[in-house]
């Protein structure tokens, strides 16, 4: 049987959603949703195989004000709401069976792709954003509408979990698994979010929801290529 190709891949469960990247081109989960698929643009290009060092800053000029010190690896977004998800993504990244070798890159946050990411979360659309540019991309929804919203590591988590869908060996779903694939592509090293309170547009029928969303640099789930 041959990679599976879908649209977006949506998966239902009690109150919570996930969708993964909707490009036909690339990996997905299989099946698709009773109630709603997202569609997207044209492939992205093929992601860098050796990602780029973080840049180091030198400090120029006679100016009183230093330079800002260069962010380090993995550091975490200012953002409370946000505080631990790049951690959560490397724990995964980690923790992938079978071990990567050499073992994954620790993904760094990326004010770039987290700006993306907020400007669309800001729709509070449940659906992938046609116009994020060369970017992978997951988002997460959960109804409810209570005063403390999911923990960044419960979002990972879940789009994690689907690790017990994908077969490494073969690079085949049993069920949808892209976002798990996209958490552990090797060159997707950069990682941008946003978590959204929204009042409209609920997919799940009415009511208060959040709606979380993280951008990857450069993009994963190439259709064909296990992801590291």
């Amino acid at each position: 049987m041959g990679m599976p190709r879908v649209a977006a891949s949506i998966l239902v469960v009690s109150v919570v959603l996930v969708a993964c990247s909707d490009d036909p081109t690339l990996l997905g989960g299989g099946g698709t949703s009773p109630t709603a698929t997202a569609t997207g643009t044209d492939a992205p290009g093929t992601p860098t195989s050796n990602p780029t060092a973080n840049p180091t800053t030198t400090p120029t000029g006679t100016g009183t004000t230093p330079p800002a010190p260069p962010t380090p690896p993995g550091a975490e977004p200012s953002d409370a709401a946000l505080n631990g998800i790049v951690a959560a993504h490397n724990a995964v990244r980690a923790g992938v069976q079978p071990a990567a070798s050499p073992p994954l890159a620790n993904m760094q946050w990326s004010d770039e792709d987290a700006a993306v990411a907020k400007a669309y979360a800001a729709k509070c659309v449940f659906a992938h954003n046609p116009q994020r540019g060369q970017r992978g991309e997951n988002i997460y929804a959960a109804g409810g509408g209570g005063s403390t919203m999911k923990s960044p590591k419960a979002v990972v988590d879940s789009w994690a979990s689907e690790a017990k869908n994908y077969t490494y060996a073969t690079n085949q779903c049993s069920g949808v698994c892209g976002h798990y694939t996209q958490v552990v592509w090797r060159e997707s090293v950069k990682v941008g979010c946003a978590a959204q309170r929204c009042t409209t547009n609920s997919p799940f029928g009415g009511g208060a929801w959040e709606f979380w969303v993280c951008n990857y640099s450069p993009p994963g789930n190439f259709n064909g290529r296990k992801p590291y």
